[in-house]
C-alpha cells in the first residue's frame, strides 16, 4: 500500500515583485517574513495518516489517507460558485474528497457559499439568505492547510481591492494584522470554526435569522 497526497504547491515567495525589491536593500530590512505554512500543515497530516494507520492497520494506508483527508470539511455543507477558469467540478470534486457535502443550489440549510466570482445570481440569493459568503481563496487556503480555516479575512466585504494578487497566505496574515489581532495559528486553527457555522445554519434552518450576518471581527 502506498500514498499519494502530496500536490507540489509553487513556492512563488522568491519571485514576488515586493520581494525581488526588498532583495536588494541592504541588510534585506524591507523583506518581509514568508508566511507560507504549508510544510507544517503537511507534517500534521502526515501525523494523523500515522495515528489512524497504527489504530487500524487493517485499514491500509490508502484508507488512513482518506479518513485523515475527510475529516477537513466533514459536516460542512457547501454552494461552490467554480470559477471560470477552472475545469468544471473539479472544486466539488476536491471539497467532497475532504468530506463536504456539496449542493447545486443556494438554500437556507447551507453553511456557506463559496464564490469564485462568475455565479452573480447565486450570490444575490445567498446574501438574501443570510449566509456567509466566502471568496474562492478561503476553499484554496483550506485546501493547502488541510484544516478548515476562520473565514473572515476571505469574506467578501473584508477583502481588499488587490486581493487577486496577494497569495492566500499574506491575506490571511493580513487582515489579522489590520484589525490587531494575533495571526491564529493555521496549523492547528481554532475548533469553534465548525460548531459556529452549524449554529448560524440552524438558526437559519428553524426560520430564525443570526443576529448577526457577518462573524464578529
Amino acid at each position: 500500500d502506498f500514498l499519494v497526497m502530496l500536490k507540489a504547491y509553487p513556492y512563488r515567495w522568491f519571485m514576488e515583485p515586493s520581494t525581488l525589491d526588498a532583495l536588494g536593500d541592504p541588510g534585506g530590512a524591507r523583506l518581509g517574513p514568508d508566511k507560507d505554512a504549508h510544510l507544517p500543515c503537511v507534517a500534521r497530516l502526515l501525523q494523523h495518516i500515522a495515528a489512524n494507520f497504527a489504530s487500524s492497520p487493517q485499514l491500509g494506508l490508502r484508507s488512513a489517507q482518506e479518513l485523515s483527508l475527510k475529516r477537513l470539511f466533514s459536516g460542512l455543507v457547501l454552494y461552490i460558485d467554480e470559477p471560470s477558469e477552472m475545469p468544471p467540478g473539479r472544486l466539488e470534486n476536491a471539497a467532497k474528497q475532504f468530506g463536504a457535502e456539496v449542493h447545486s443550489r443556494v438554500h437556507a440549510g447551507l453553511h456557506l457559499m463559496v464564490y469564485g466570482e462568475r455565479d452573480a445570481t447565486s450570490l444575490r440569493r445567498a446574501r438574501e439568505s443570510g449566509l456567509y459568503v466566502v471568496h474562492v481563496r478561503w476553499l484554496y487556503f483550506c485546501f493547502a492547510t488541510y484544516a478548515l480555516q476562520d473565514l473572515r479575512p476571505f469574506m467578501l466585504h473584508h477583502l481588499q481591492p488587490d486581493h487577486n494578487i496577494v497569495r492566500e497566505w499574506d491575506l490571511h496574515a493580513d487582515w489579522f494584522a489590520r484589525k490587531r489581532k494575533r495571526v491564529p495559528d493555521v496549523v492547528r486553527p481554532h475548533p469553534g470554526i465548525y460548531e459556529s457555522l452549524e449554529q448560524a445554519r440552524a438558526q437559519r434552518v428553524a426560520g430564525a435569522r443570526p443576529a448577526s450576518k457577518r462573524p464578529r471581527n
